[in-house]
């Protein structure tokens, strides 16, 4: 498996995991649902956590992968009784996620090994991320989860029903094949 491959692996499974748009939390909640919409706010992007990871240095890392713990077990520490069992399963796939490259610092390939173990040992990991998504949503006003294109590994898709001019540059490939960076430049932001 190559580093390519790897790397959209790696995102791919990242993606099972809760990655966050910013909004607001409604205020109507209680004690713990407050908290919970305070704390939904502060979780980083896990995409944006370990992309690059491979060429990232050591201390920011490190930095990166300790503050997203955190904010991830904070976020276990604060779920309201109805949700703490899904996202008991989502935190305990995102620190899995974690765990795998911080071991893994410069191989993407043992990351990408340990992400997919990661995955069968949580195979209720995406129902109870989607039971996380859905929460936030309805009592916090936060949008989680944002759509992943894994063949480029950015947070958005486009899709064109439109005829495309194959073979001249700059049109009708998402592949890269036409001279691009195979990406799409859709000039809205990405995720939430």
């Amino acid at each position: 498996m190559g580093a390519s491959t790897a790397k959209r692996w790696t995102t791919c499974l990242a993606a099972v995991a809760l990655s966050v748009g910013q909004a607001a939390c409604s205020d109507d909640g209680g004690a713990d649902e407050a908290a919970f919409c305070r704390q939904v706010q502060e979780l980083p992007p896990l995409e944006m956590v370990i992309d690059g990871f491979t060429e990232t240095d050591a201390t920011e890392l490190g930095r990166r992968l300790d503050d997203a713990s955190d904010a991830y077990t904070g976020l276990r520490d604060v779920a309201p009784e109805e949700i703490r069992g899904s996202v008991d399963e989502v935190v305990e796939l995102v620190l899995a996620i974690l765990g795998a490259v911080e071991a893994n610092p410069d191989d993407p390939e043992a990351a990408s090994d340990e992400l997919r173990t990661a995955v069968v040992e949580h195979p209720d990991a995406a129902a109870a991320s989607k039971r996380v998504v859905d929460y936030a949503a309805d009592r916090c006003d936060v949008t989680l989860d944002p759509t992943l294109d894994v063949e480029t590994t950015t947070t958005s898709t486009v899709t064109s029903t439109a005829p495309t001019d194959e073979g001249v540059e700059g049109t009708g490939s998402t592949d890269g094949s036409d001279g691009s960076d195979g990406g799409s430049d859709t000039g809205a932001p990405a995720g939430g």
